[in-house]
């Protein structure tokens, strides 16, 4: 009341229907903090998903290095061949990943890293 006093009536209510300057005045008491949440929410969606994309690529170099690995700690013929048919998985997963094109030099890269993994299973 002593703001009304004070300062007379709002701008809604000066230049508006009461029914429509209430109704207005309400919303902004609403939407203008949800705005305020919803700004920062919507900005750190694009760094989300560029996050997920590279946890997807970096999970098939982290199989792809544990492989090379394993099949240079290995001397069985059996448990070699079946690390071969492993590598076949990873690049089929990878042949099979989706992304942007902003991504596509890492799975490049990481389809260059399948291709050299190969090489030394067959030199090994």
């Amino acid at each position: 009341a002593a703001r009304y006093y004070k300062s007379g009536k709002s701008f809604f209510y000066r230049s508006l229907p009461f029914w429509l300057a209430s109704l207005t005045s309400r919303l902004l008491v609403v939407f203008l903090p949800m705005l305020a949440l919803l700004i920062p929410t919507l900005r750190s969606v694009p760094a989300l998903l560029r996050w997920h994309t590279q946890t997807r690529i970096y999970r098939r170099h982290r199989e792809l290095l544990q492989l090379e690995q394993q099949y240079l700690g290995t001397t069985d013929t059996s448990t070699q061949e079946l690390l071969r048919t492993a590598i076949d998985v990873i690049e089929a997963r990878v042949n099979q990943m989706q992304v942007r094109a902003i991504f596509a030099h890492q799975i490049y890269g990481l389809r260059g890293h399948i291709k050299h993994v190969r090489q030394v299973m067959t030199k090994a």
